[in-house]
């Protein structure tokens, strides 16, 4: 089993070998990758740049930022459900109204 490396923190060493000319095999042994982790790179790279030139946006990584709209529209749903559920006790015999 090969080790791991994060290979995009090499993205610009190995696009700066390519245009130098250097093998594959070549930037590997210099960069201590196998020949597999730069195949799925350079595929990976090839495939942004095709969808990039075709008018296709790469997705954003990571969980969507908080705006005041989401916050607003999460606190509203969020007190609606707790109206519901403190009717639901106080119907249920279970609970106290609290108003």
């Amino acid at each position: 089993m090969g080790k791991w490396t994060n290979i995009k923190t090499l993205k610009r060493e190995i696009a700066q070998l390519r245009l130098e000319g250097i093998s594959r095999g070549e930037i590997c042994e210099k960069l201590k990758i196998t020949i597999k982790q730069l195949e799925n790179h350079i595929s990976r790279c090839n495939r942004e740049e095709k969808e990039i030139a075709n008018g296709k946006m790469p997705k954003a990584q990571g969980r969507p930022r908080k705006t005041e709209e989401n916050i607003e529209a999460e606190v509203k749903r969020l007190r609606m459900e707790n109206e519901l559920l403190r009717d639901f006790l106080w119907e249920s015999g279970r609970g106290s109204r609290l108003e």
